[in-house]
């Protein structure tokens, strides 16, 4: 995909990494994003997952708030 565009670094799990990380952020749960993705464990499914500091506290101060 990426020499098609002209863009070397673009490449098809790069849209992987992009799908699994903006389900998680938007709720869907980690068993069920698994077998989206197919994967065999959770650990595979981790890798293609990239949370920055500031979604984890956001994520932890929202459940907090809700108590």
């Amino acid at each position: 995909i990426g020499d098609y565009c002209g863009v070397p670094w673009l490449h098809f799990h790069l849209f992987r990494h992009y799908f699994a990380t903006t389900m998680l952020k938007n709720g869907l749960d980690l068993e069920t994003l698994r077998q989206q993705l197919d994967h065999s464990s959770l650990a595979v499914t981790s890798r293609y997952l990239h949370i920055q500091p500031e979604d984890r506290m956001n994520r932890i101060l929202e459940i907090y708030n809700q108590q």
